[in-house]
């Protein structure tokens, strides 16, 4: 290619096109893109606002030095970040991050913007660009207590149903990967809606890139999530029949019906059964059946159950076992067994009392 010769008669569009093109295909041409720099930095009054984010995103995407450059997009930016557009304003804050900042000043000025666009109009950001901004902050330690917020009750919009916003499960992954370091990084508990996501980490960790693994790592070692087993001895399901676990936590649906933790038959007439991770909190559930022909049956004879994980877990690598022996039983038994070791280490009986 002869991008280098051809880089000096290239208009704006054209520039930013190019930077583009090969920041996406990964190729660190650095003639290419040094000459970018030095016929974009010449034009910078000619470039658009999304030409601006596009060439600084290209920049930091292939990790190219540009400290001139990147001066002068700061100093542009700042006249128009009111009104850019989220996706403009979270690729260039996420690259003013990512790279040495010419200007300290200039780059946490439009950290600042992007938060405030953010934190007055959320819904028009995309979850992408939310954990994107998110990151930014974090990257360089600018915490905005409103757009923190503003991302937390965007998020929880759709608790636990990230597929509502992406359909791609590592699309998710990454967001819930960036958001929850983000927040983590700023002294701040993640959005709980995330931990509807928190199983694809699981299985599809390996699929992001290396950075974003190691990232997940660290969430795990300090977020304390444990595995719990529920248990249901029910007589009444039938064929075509679902018994579930509704509650607080994401995992159980937070008391949405159609996304509750679904029990599956143990081979055992009698027993049911459904693991999840939940996070160390104090968590609420009950167990519903949905019948074949769409009716649902709610437990009537008790309130719901209090499950409080902060007084329970003490152990680590320990399954938390849930056993509810009787349908609408007013007591429901806990007990830690260790996971490879097996064995019950503890014992303990709940009883709630009569329902309403």
């Amino acid at each position: 290619i002869t991008a280098c010769a051809r880089a000096r008669r290239l208009g704006p569009r054209e520039l930013s096109t190019l930077a583009w093109a090969f920041a996406k295909a990964n190729q660190r041409d650095e003639k290419v893109f040094d000459t970018i720099a030095k016929h974009a930095e010449q034009r910078i009054d000619t470039l658009s606002k999304h030409q601006l984010a596009l060439i600084a995103w290209a920049f930091a995407k292939v990790e190219h030095p540009a400290a001139s450059l990147f001066g002068a997009i700061e100093t542009k930016a700042l006249k128009y970040a009111n009104t850019m557009a989220p996706r403009d304003i979270t690729s260039l804050v996420w690259a003013l991050a990512k790279m040495p900042a010419k200007r300290v000043d200039k780059r946490n000025k439009l950290l600042d913007i992007a938060g405030k666009k953010i934190a007055s109009n959320a819904e028009l950001f995309t979850p992408f660009e939310l954990a994107t901004a998110a990151w930014a902050c974090a990257k360089v330690g600018r915490s905005s207590t409103e757009a923190l917020d503003a991302i937390a009750l965007r998020m929880d919009e759709h608790v636990g149903d990230c597929t509502m916003w992406v359909e791609r499960n590592d699309v998710q992954v990454q967001i819930q990967v960036l958001i929850s370091w983000s927040y983590l990084s700023l002294g701040r508990k993640p959005p709980a809606s995330l931990a509807g996501v928190e199983p694809l980490v699981d299985q599809l960790v390996n699929t992001i890139q290396p950075e974003l693994q190691a990232d997940a790592v660290w969430e795990y070692a300090v977020l304390e999530f444990v595995p719990v087993m529920f248990t249901v001895d029910n007589q009444q399901v039938l064929f075509g029949d679902e018994l579930v676990v509704v509650g607080t936590a994401p995992q159980t649906g937070s008391w949405d019906i159609d996304r509750a933790l679904r029990l599956e038959s143990t081979g055992n007439d009698r027993l049911w059964r459904a693991s999840a991770r939940l996070s160390v909190d104090k968590h609420e559930f009950k167990v519903v059946l949905k019948k074949a022909d769409g009716s649902v049956v709610w437990q009537s004879a008790c309130s719901n159950y209090e499950l409080d994980l902060t007084k329970l877990v003490a152990l680590p690598n320990t399954l938390v076992s849930v056993e509810l022996l009787n349908w609408n039983d007013t007591q429901i038994r806990t007990f830690l067994t260790p996971i490879a070791a097996g064995g019950t280490l503890t014992s303990e009986t709940y009883d709630f009392g009569e329902g309403i």
